[in-house]
């Protein structure tokens, strides 16, 4: 069926952002950089159920698959793709390069489910489609054939698995940092310490109020929220508003669990434990890709930007500036972030640099589907 997509015409775009700065690239999106056009993701509703079946099975065999890294001591190759992102957390996180990290992450992601036989394309979770109902979207589905879960399981008995989740393709899977447990989540839009249901972020016109920002900086920190106890003092309309969460934030808090990483117990009863992440590596926030739903919410996170991006190619398409590292102790950024700047990924994928990231038609062949979009 024929969908609806981000698309737009060839243009020069020009690199702004909050510093003054600015480099001209070309954002041509002829079908030489595509030859076989454009692949289009689906959100996960719109996936047929054989690909989800198959997206079910490639992500089991990651988890069986050995570990390829020696010096971690994990044993599964999904495991070594959330070590990936566990590690460089201050420089992914609440600065310039958090969207085009997590972009090529993403993609990175996909290829490896297509090692584990795996044929259609990255889905999404559209959380602002359902926004007044998130938690009864498809992606909480308990088929253990192609259904990602649901929420867990409230075990007292067992306080390292208090919210295991026992349903679905992946139910009961062992997860072994930041410590030995069964992957979680804890479903709730006012987790313990929120000032305020988290619904509230991942509205339509949340998403709207996003796009309406003209300046790079500015629009990937409401994206991705401030970080705890920081209000987004310098962006217009934000002075001294505590608590943001941001759509990117709001979902991870939501789901609780993994997906909350240290925040997986705060909403949780003072019985069961709390870890505390290390100031190198901020271990339980950034581990929380050992939930699957991560990649399909960011994904999601990554058309939000493809939207703004394509308000304006000119202006949009390479804009990029910020902090190039947040220090989760102080929280405070330093750093000057440019589009020659380098993404690491560790022993999963080259290093490559931040511009190569940017335009995701060019780099990556693919576009999003809207809503009236159908796998056959």
């Amino acid at each position: 069926m024929k969908s609806s997509v981000i698309l737009a015409a060839a243009a020069a775009a020009t690199f702004t952002s909050a510093f003054p700065t600015k480099q001209n690239r070309s954002s041509s999106h002829s079908t030489e950089d595509c030859p076989n056009g454009y692949a289009v993701r689906p959100e996960w509703s719109q996936m047929s159920k054989q690909h989800r079946k198959e997206y079910i099975s490639a992500l089991q065999c990651m988890m069986q698959k050995p570990s390829t890294v020696e010096e971690t001591n994990v044993s599964s190759h999904y495991a070594d793709i959330n070590y990936t992102h566990q590690f460089p957390g201050q420089a992914i996180h609440f600065v310039a390069q958090f969207l085009p990290w997590h972009r090529h992450y993403v993609y990175t992601y996909h290829q490896e489910l297509k090692e584990c036989g795996y044929t259609g394309e990255m889905p999404f979770w559209a959380w602002d489609w359902n926004a007044d109902d998130v938690f009864n979207s498809s992606v909480f589905d308990a088929d253990p054939e192609c259904g990602l879960g649901t929420n867990g399981t409230l075990a007292e008995e067992a306080p390292l698995n208090a919210f295991a989740v026992t349903n679905g393709g992946l139910a009961n899977h062992t997860i072994e940092f930041p410590y030995n447990h069964v992957f979680q989540r804890n479903l709730q839009t006012l987790p313990k310490g929120a000032p305020q249901p988290l619904d509230r972020f991942i509205q339509p016109a949340e998403v709207e109020k996003a796009l309406s920002f003209d300046v790079y900086e500015y629009f990937h920190r409401y994206v991705e929220g401030a970080p705890p106890q920081e209000p987004l003092k310098d962006i217009p309309g934000m002075e001294g508003e505590m608590g943001f969460a941001g759509m990117h934030g709001g979902i991870h808090r939501m789901i609780g669990g993994d997906m909350g990483g240290i925040l997986a117990h705060i909403e949780s009863p003072d019985w069961c434990p709390s870890f505390t992440a290390t100031e190198s590596s901020n271990d339980g926030a950034n581990s929380s890709p050992q939930d699957p739903l991560f990649f399909l919410h960011h994904a999601n996170v990554d058309r939000v930007w493809a939207q703004w991006q394509d308000q304006s190619l000119e202006d949009n398409m390479y804009a990029f500036g910020g902090w190039t590292y947040h220090n989760y102790t102080t929280e405070s950024g330093v750093g000057k972030a440019t589009l020659n700047d380098t993404m690491r990924f560790g022993y999963l994928t080259d290093p490559v640099p931040v511009h190569h990231a940017m335009d995701y038609r060019k780099a990556y062949c693919y576009v999003y589907a809207d809503k009236d979009y159908r796998e056959a």
